[in-house]
C-alpha cells in the first residue's frame, strides 16, 4: 500500500510496463516513482503546477499531466524534465473550476481530456499529439 503521508488533494496514480513500480503526482506538483511496496525509488518533482489527472505515455517512460493553470504537459520520467506543455483551450467556468476531470491516453501519440461535467469537452474531448 501506499503511504499517503504528505500528499495534498487527490493523489493520481499510473502503474509502470515492468508491474513493479507505479509514479504518483498530486495537488502541490510533487511527482514520485515508488516500488510497488510503497518505497520511494525517486522524486521526479518536489513542486510545481498542481496535478490534476496523469496518464502513462506511449513509450513507458514519460508521463502526461493535466496541470492547474490550464497545462497538459509531457514529463520524463528518467529525468522529471517536462519535455513538452500545452496550453488548454478553455478556462475555469462556475460549472468546471478549471479541472480537468478525465485523461485517457489514446493510440497514436493522442491524449483526449475533458474539462467537467456538463462542459462542451465532455461530448466532444479534445485531443492533443503527445
Amino acid at each position: 500500500m501506499l503511504p499517503v503521508d504528505g500528499f495534498r488533494g487527490q493523489p493520481q496514480v499510473a502503474w509502470l510496463p515492468d508491474g513493479q513500480s507505479l509514479v504518483t503526482g498530486d495537488a502541490t506538483g510533487r511527482l514520485d516513482v515508488w516500488d510497488a511496496s510503497g518505497r520511494p525509488i525517486r522524486a521526479l518533482r518536489t513542486g510545481g503546477p498542481g496535478i490534476q489527472r496523469l496518464v502513462l505515455g506511449h513509450d513507458g517512460r514519460s508521463v502526461i499531466l493535466a496541470q492547474t493553470g490550464h497545462r497538459l504537459a509531457t514529463c520524463s520520467i528518467d529525468s522529471g524534465q517536462t519535455v513538452r506543455e500545452w496550453e488548454l483551450p478553455f478556462k475555469p467556468t462556475p460549472r468546471n473550476s478549471g479541472a480537468v476531470h478525465c485523461l485517457l491516453r489514446l493510440p497514436g501519440d493522442r491524449a483526449v481530456l475533458a474539462p467537467g461535467p456538463g462542459e462542451p469537452g465532455v461530448r466532444r474531448g479534445a485531443t492533443w499529439a503527445v
